[in-house]
């Protein structure tokens, strides 16, 4: 049985570099089932492939493509493809996160580039050229590693971990290198004649990047598209908001830790005034403007601790955690001053926009979120009832108890 650990350096990177090309063919074909935002983030990455590939096919091949050009021409050629394959890597991750080119991405290649370049033509050895290679690698490295550290609600987790895992690894593997030429600079002209040491294992963890690295990536672009999937399904598509499927089980799963550990727990309902009147008057456009305008605002008085929604139609929700109705109720009076004092403008006209609000506060009796909806419907009604425009907190004893908690007048 053939041992891997006997081959030579030359043929287990000839052996990785076909498994690279293997790997790349099968990105090519996978390429065009990708959703088209994720398409030129992939496309870098697969530029990348083909330079790291030939890079190393370079690094394989010294010896023999030195009789038709000169050696130093050829070591330089592979460390450069090599910084300009890593450069387009983190690339594609900035696409994959929405993010467009930056010079910053481009510099680390191009400075251990040109010093490279500059290394090879004053003749100064292999030892620089590793050194700078290795300089370049790294930092483009711990760039993809931030990459990789963004959190976004559509981020994937797992796939994206095993990719922090490759590019650690590979940081590893490099900065082994550049302290192994350090210590004992190498005395021979081709890289891949160097032998067994640090070297051979950092090319073959470039190959290897390629290819857990292709995997990881190729997942993280599947994984995007299932949690896209699910955010549509429980986002709702004109204000972006969470909607009522995500209210429902967010507010579940409040009410099951709040009776275990204790706290309080307040629901909120808000309905915008005349809605019906304003779409008839301005048309339906500046009725989704409408809603729009009063979603942006409600995100925005909103803290960790609490989730607004759409309901549906022009019924909005919030639901706080760790917090009285009372004081859910002010946060409400501020929305309705910032409302009046803010209209949104249609076609040059300033309309005011205004919203009845019901409150209610998880209470013993409630027998879940249907309970508790009920109550803040209830309050809700009477806040129309008492002219519209209104704050109303629902008391544990019903609607009867009801307390108005902001009134225009």
């Amino acid at each position: 049985m053939l041992d891997w650990l006997t081959l030579d350096a030359r043929t287990l990177l000839q052996v990785s570099l076909l498994l690279v090309l293997l790997n790349a063919a099968a990105f090519a074909l996978l390429l065009p089932s990708l959703a088209d935002e994720l398409k030129p983030s992939a496309r870098s990455w697969g530029l990348g492939i083909a330079l790291q590939w030939l890079g190393g096919a370079v690094f394989a091949h010294e010896v023999e493509l030195a009789a038709y050009l000169p050696a130093s021409a050829l070591t330089a050629f592979a460390h450069l493809a090599a910084l300009a394959g890593m450069s387009l890597y983190v690339h594609a991750l900035r696409r994959f996160n929405g993010l467009g080119f930056h010079w910053t991405q481009a510099l680390p290649g191009l400075v251990c580039g040109l010093a490279i370049v500059f290394a090879t033509a004053l003749d100064s050895g292999l030892a620089p050229r590793i050194l700078f290679t290795s300089l370049g690698l790294a930092v483009l490295l711990v760039m993809g590693l931030r990459l990789l550290s963004t959190d976004t609600p559509l981020a994937p987790r797992v796939s994206r971990r095993v990719l922090r895992f490759a590019l650690a690894t590979l940081a590893l593997a490099v900065t082994v290198r550049a302290v192994h030429v350090l210590i004992e600079p190498p005395q021979v002209s081709a890289l891949v004649d160097i032998g067994r040491g640090s070297l051979v294992l950092q090319l073959l963890l470039m190959c290897a990047l390629p290819l857990v690295g292709t995997s990881a990536f190729f997942a993280m672009c599947s994984e995007r598209v299932r949690l896209g999937w699910e955010s549509a399904a429980s986002t709702d598509f004109l204000t972006g908001l969470p909607n009522r499927r995500s209210l429902v089980e967010a507010a579940q799963q409040a009410i099951r830790q709040t009776r275990a550990r204790g706290g309080r727990l307040t629901l909120a309902i808000l309905d915008v005034d005349h809605f019906k009147r304003l779409n008839d008057r301005f048309g339906h456009a500046a009725g989704d403007l409408a809603l729009k305008h009063l979603g942006s605002r409600l995100r925005a008085l909103c803290g960790e601790h609490e989730m607004p929604a759409r309901a549906g139609g022009e019924e909005f929700c919030l639901l706080s955690r760790d917090s009285a109705p009372e004081a859910v109720a002010q946060l409400l009076t501020g929305l309705q001053r910032s409302l009046l004092d803010a209209p949104f403008e249609w076609e040059g006209e300033q309309v005011v926009l205004s919203f009845s609000a019901g409150i209610a506060g998880l209470e013993a009796d409630d027998g879940g979120f249907d309970s508790l909806l009920g109550r803040a419907d209830q309050a809700l009604y009477a806040a129309k009832q008492q002219g519209r425009q209104r704050v109303v907190v629902a008391r544990p004893a019903g609607l009867q108890a009801a307390a108005l908690a902001w009134d225009p007048a």
